[in-house]
């Protein structure tokens, strides 16, 4: 993917890295215990199905060149 030095400028402009985030393991059972919950599933389905079906999804979306489709609404992500 090129980009131009406008686009990179812009990029770095909005990005934010919070250093005191929590650590990557712990941010992955947050995500699991959100999953669980609102899926009403069990650990080992929020994990192998919606977990993966979810990173699955982000990356069909991010890898499209056009930025329209690279938009998703949060329930039709669900819905996915």
């Amino acid at each position: 993917m090129s980009m131009d030095d406008d686009s990179l400028e812009e990029f770095i402009n909005i990005l934010k890295i919070d250093i005191y985030a929590v650590d990557y393991e712990q941010q992955l059972k947050n995500i699991m215990s959100m999953l669980e919950s609102h899926f009403i599933c069990s650990s080992f389905e929020a994990e192998y199905f919606y977990y993966n079906n979810a990173i699955h999804t982000l990356k069909e979306i991010a890898a499209s060149p056009d930025l329209a489709s690279r938009i998703i609404r949060k329930k039709d992500f669900l819905k996915k």
